[in-house]
């Protein structure tokens, strides 16, 4: 889980936008994917819904931005695997026992 105000704040000219579950691909009638699926923050009309969003080839920084990891089963978070230990930086880290 990721810090969503923050990772706009840090890599909003990389962030793109879809109104789709883009690995949603085998039902019948799943819309179809193009150079339009994604739009930037600039494009993408105010008020249309809003179901992925993704940051142009990496986020570096992504250790700083994150907040929690969770492991999911049956469509339900069962664990927290990680979550920040103090204040942004090498070593903040740990695994939940």
């Amino acid at each position: 889980m990721l810090d969503t105000r923050s990772v706009i704040e840090r890599h909003r000219e990389a962030i793109e936008l879809t109104a789709i579950n883009t690995g949603a691909t085998l039902f019948p009638g799943a819309p179809r994917r193009g150079r339009s699926t994604f739009m930037t923050l600039n494009d993408y009309e105010p008020g249309r819904r809003l179901v992925e969003l993704t940051v142009a080839y990496a986020v570096p920084d992504v250790e700083d931005l994150t907040i929690r990891v969770e492991r999911w089963q049956a469509g339900w978070p069962a664990d927290v695997l990680w979550r920040p230990t103090g204040p942004a930086g090498p070593g903040r880290w740990r695994t939940l026992d």
